[in-house]
């Protein structure tokens, strides 16, 4: 009798032991979910195609750099191709969703559908100036520093081409506020693969960049793609718009 006694306790103290851990372990995976999935919402459905920003719009799971989060941090982020909607726990290739890190703006095309939830992957984009200071450590046979800290590309032929205003144009380096003077930023500096061809500094011989023919067929005709310069100018407003006024 002591022995069964014994048994039935040890079997009580099992039963308690194990429904114990049973609530530990739904706690966990509660809490787990809940830290995933809290930013879902239900979602007024409106028929078309909308734009939904991120206040609107609450998504079923988010990550940025791999790591699950709640909201987007601010930053040059941008959505990877691995991102996709589901319709009723399906996923729907034909939605499209695109996303504007400048305001934070999702964009989700076509959203008509009820039961439409969409999980997001973000990376941070990497600058120029960021990407070639990357490249430097493996690449000192094609990249170095010069006297005044600028990381310039050096060699015969370096691997320096870059699409610029669908134009192939060929990076100089990357150059501190003490070279361009514009503070607190490192810019890139172009030259065009294609020469423009030959132009007086002066058409009236004045030696005064101020007054000078060039400056006004750079900085007005080619950079906006005016005059004689609508094919061969600066022609994108993307391309237009990168452009730093520089010393």
């Amino acid at each position: 009798m002591e022995i069964e006694t014994l048994k039935r306790n040890h079997l009580k103290r099992n039963i308690i032991v194990g429904i114990g851990i049973v609530l530990v372990l739904a706690t966990v995976i509660l809490t787990f979910t809940r830290a995933i999935y809290r930013t879902t919402q239900s979602i007024p459905l409106v028929n078309g195609t909308i734009n939904y920003s991120l206040a609107d719009l609450n998504i079923v799971a988010i990550t940025v750099d791999g790591e699950s989060v709640d909201t987007i941090p601010e930053g040059n982020y941008e959505l990877t191709e691995n991102s996709y909607c589901t319709v009723n726990g399906e996923e729907n290739s034909s939605i499209t969703l695109s996303y504007d890190a400048n305001t934070q703006t999702l964009t989700v095309l076509p959203f008509t559908t009820k039961g439409t939830k969409c999980y997001l992957n973000f990376v941070k984009k990497s600058s120029a100036t960021e990407t070639i200071e990357e490249l430097y450590p493996n690449n000192q046979n094609m990249l170095a520093y010069d006297d005044y800290n600028n990381l310039r590309y050096i060699g015969a032929d370096p691997n320096n081409y870059v699409l610029f205003n669908d134009e192939l144009w060929r990076i100089i380096g990357v150059f501190s506020e003490d070279s361009h003077g514009v503070s607190g930023q490192k810019l890139v500096k172009l030259i065009r693969n294609e020469s423009l061809g030959s132009m007086a500094w002066d058409n009236g011989n004045v030696n005064d960049w101020s007054t000078s023919s060039l400056k006004t067929t750079l900085n007005e005709d080619y950079l906006n793609g005016s005059n004689s310069y609508t094919s061969t100018g600066i022609t994108s407003d993307t391309a237009r718009n990168m452009i730093e006024t520089v010393t």
